[in-house]
């Protein structure tokens, strides 16, 4: 039965509500199941009495959620569709979540991994985005999380604390005040961060050790620092480390959680974007028995690139890599996988120091690549160039002294400086694309490209000592006309070779021995179609190597374990990621490299002039948007839920919903739905679905097909 208890009249922004019943009551309000009779949807709707409003403090943190909550807008928090007071009663109006909390699902015991992983990866990106808007939610636990059900996470009461009696305060009891500065305690007390306890300042921070907690109970079905009462808990929360993970627990995800419960901030991950790539590195660890999904082509792409050192768990050179390509598939479970460096900006081409103490990469500053260098013990990088040409290809020498790097300027040289920094020096000139320098330091091998009429030509050009004016490498079948500025070349660890990469559209391997001149260069993997390669590392044993190759041009690249000798290989990375960049520690246990993932925002430019305007924005692809005629609609498509699917944004209240998902569809056909175009009245849109269920498919991609759907909001 539905009962009335009240109208708001039509001047209300929300339009008429209905409530149909009671969901909950606490501190903080009341929260019903209501009807927005305008747009024909269900929602929640949170009241505030004036018995309740009349205490300042729960007036404030009531307003509080409000205005930090419709600041969001993000697949993962709760959306707020609108806010106000009526007749003294203050109420916000929100979805309405149809599924069950955190704190339920777990009341039946722990989360299986790749649940548990899917939800906190969507809890992090959620906690990313608010701390992206400068909201830190300070209260994070299961109770905040809601699992919908189609297995959405979804972030509740976002400046909200839970005010309790002392006479009621239990184990999850949440202390509340009316001010946040430092000195008070807010929060519950089962998951508080140190910092919340000791009344400290808190930052984003704060939110990632409280995940950490979440992400413990989740494991184990039990709270990290469970004690008797709040006070006992809160100061083991402050002395002890929780009990030990169960040897059970994936060891990949082993050391994620330790991150998050540093009880230091500075010793956390710095960010939740950080925590959530990690999460993500973890679920994308293939199964024994994984397929592939074949993925939809986009015209433009942004790239956001990632360099993770990858504490490989290899076995040592000497005893397995032998025989490594004989066993069963490399079960990537057993590596642990540590973001490195996960700047916003694009971050590549690392390179680890003969020493094993630091690692070289590139970043994007203000638009051009340049030099960072980060010692594995510091907390933040060091920029040793500042080049207005871009800077490309580091490489050490071996007494890890100097760093090296091919400067596109000039044709392209080479140039070095110490990674204390100071001022860099010009070793070599020439048009050349990339350099490497023997493991006694004596020789500067040189990849040189250069044209010939309407033709490109690359060479191999031998500078000793380096600087030295060059010769060019005796014997060389691996010069052709199609060269790249992405080729490669490095030295062996024992200095008899020289391993080439060439190539553009398709890839050639070449091993070049050294002194040149005696045997004849081989070409390996001549059988092989290897599609793209850019860089290879050599590891410790000068017969094995780490390859970045996506063969017959499928998709994005994985990194490959290579027997140079018996020209065998064994893909060794595989997920939703591209993997590209290899560099090998010295002793060969370790792998940094760089993680590419294609991320769309959906941004306004005023053609009368002004900056742009972010529409959309979060780590997920939003793209190919169509504006209504009349401006206030706008249809476009998204994963952000996993699958593509196409959303619509309502401008003027900047709300975001599915309009069209592959639920509508028979289950297992559709795999992505793209293109949405409004028709010329805006009463309906056209879309492209990609399908299985289309005649003459081809790794699973169909041939797009339109059908209408309504547009309305």
């Amino acid at each position: 039965m539905i009962v009335t208890f009240r109208c708001f009249p039509r001047e209300r922004s929300s339009a008429l509500t209905r409530f149909q019943s009671l969901l909950g009551v606490g501190g903080m309000g009341e929260v019903y199941r209501a009807r927005d009779a305008r747009l024909n949807r269900t929602v929640a709707e949170k009241i505030l009495p004036p018995r309740v409003a009349a205490d300042s403090g729960r007036r404030g943190r009531f307003e509080q959620e409000a205005r930090a909550a419709s600041a969001l807008n993000h697949p993962n928090i709760l959306t707020v569709y609108d806010i106000g007071e009526q007749d003294g009663v203050a109420y916000i109006v929100s979805e309405l979540i149809e599924g069950e909390s955190l704190r339920d699902s777990l009341r039946r015991g722990p989360l299986p991994l790749s649940k548990l992983l899917d939800l906190s990866g969507q809890a992090a990106a959620a906690l990313a985005a608010a701390h992206a808007a400068g909201i830190v939610h300070r209260d994070i636990k299961p109770e905040n999380i809601m699992i919908t059900r189609d297995g959405r996470a979804k972030i509740l009461d976002f400046g909200l604390a839970k005010q309790v009696s002392s006479a009621a305060a239990a184990a999850d009891e949440t202390r509340t005040v009316t001010h946040t500065s430092p000195g008070s305690v807010i929060g519950t007390a089962a998951y508080m961060s140190p910092e919340q306890i000791r009344g400290d300042a808190v930052d984003h921070r704060s939110d990632i050790f409280s995940l950490g907690l979440v992400l413990y109970e989740c494991i184990t079905a039990r709270q990290p620092f469970q004690r008797a009462t709040s006070v006992e808990m809160m100061t083991a929360i402050l002395r002890e480390d929780p009990a030990e993970l169960p040897e059970t627990v994936s060891p990949a995800l082993r050391p994620i959680v330790w991150h998050c419960l540093e009880k230091e901030p500075d010793h956390r991950f710095h960010s939740a974007r950080d925590l959530a790539f990690a999460l993500r590195t973890v679920s994308a660890v293939p199964s024994r028995a994984s397929g592939t999904v074949a993925a939809i082509p986009a015209p433009r792409k942004r790239r956001i690139w990632v360099v993770i050192l990858g504490a490989l768990a290899m076995l040592l050179l000497a005893l397995a890599l032998v025989r490594i390509f004989e066993v069963e598939p490399i079960d990537l479970a057993r590596y642990r996988l540590t973001p490195f460096a996960t700047d916003r900006e694009p971050e590549t081409d690392g390179a680890w120091s003969p020493d094993g103490k630091s690692i070289a990469y590139l970043k994007t500053v203000d638009g051009t690549p340049q030099l960072m260098v980060r010692a594995l013990d510091a907390p933040a990088p060091v920029q040793l160039t500042k080049s207005e040409a871009p800077v490309s290809q580091t490489f050490w020498s071996p007494d890890s002294s100097l760093l090296y790097y091919v400067l596109r300027a000039g044709g392209g040289e080479v140039w070095a400086i110490s990674p204390a920094g100071g001022q860099p020096s010009r070793i070599f000139a020439g048009g050349l694309t990339s350099a490497s320098i023997s493991p006694d330091g004596k020789i500067l091998a040189i990849l040189e490209f250069h044209s010939e009429g309407a033709r490109m030509r690359s060479s191999v050009l031998i500078s000793s000592p380096p600087g030295a004016a060059a010769r060019a490498y005796k014997s060389a079948p691996f010069e052709r006309a199609e060269v790249s500025p992405s080729n490669r070349i490095a030295f062996s660890p024992d200095g008899a070779s020289i391993l080439l990469t060439a190539g553009n559209n398709s890839t050639e391997i070449w091993l070049l021995p050294y002194p040149d001149g005696g045997a004849p260069p081989h070409r390996l993997f001549a059988k092989d179609d290897l599609g793209l390669a850019a860089k290879a590392s050599w590891l410790p044993d000068s017969r094995h190597a780490i390859l970045a190759l996506s063969p017959g041009l499928a998709g994005a690249p994985d990194l490959w374990l290579a027997d140079l000798k018996n020209e065998r290989g064994r893909k060794i990375t595989s997920g939703i990621l591209g993997y590209d960049d290899p560099s090998a520690s010295p002793d060969g246990h370790r792998l940094v490299f760089t993680a590419v993932q294609n991320d769309y925002d959906l941004i306004q430019l005023p053609l009368a002039g002004g900056p742009p305007q972010i529409l959309a924005a979060n780590s997920r692809n939003e793209l190919s948007p169509s504006w209504s005629p009349d401006g206030n609609q706008l249809v476009y498509s998204t994963d952000r839920t996993g699958q593509r699917e196409i959303w619509m944004r309502n401008s003027k209240a900047g709300i975001d919903r599915p309009v069209v998902t592959p639920r509508e569809f028979p289950p297992g056909t559709t795999t992505a739905l793209a293109d949405p175009v409004f028709s010329p009245g805006g009463e309906r849109f056209a879309f492209v679905r990609y399908s299985t269920d289309e005649p003459g498919n081809h790794m699973g991609r169909a041939r797009g097909r339109r059908r209408a759907g309504a547009p309305h909001a």
